[in-house]
């Protein structure tokens, strides 16, 4: 769920966001690929 329009996070990036998701995750490689397929699919 994105609370979009509510303020939540409103001062973090998009990738700080993304890293909070991905925070209790162990593999750093995998999360680096997610966010890579992430950015690939809604580019900048």
């Amino acid at each position: 769920m994105v609370p979009e329009g509510r303020g939540v996070f409103t001062r973090m990036t998009i990738t700080e966001n993304l890293q909070m998701g991905a925070h209790i995750r162990r593999d750093k490689a995998g999360i680096a690929q997610d966010m890579e397929k992430v950015f690939g699919i809604f580019p900048a």
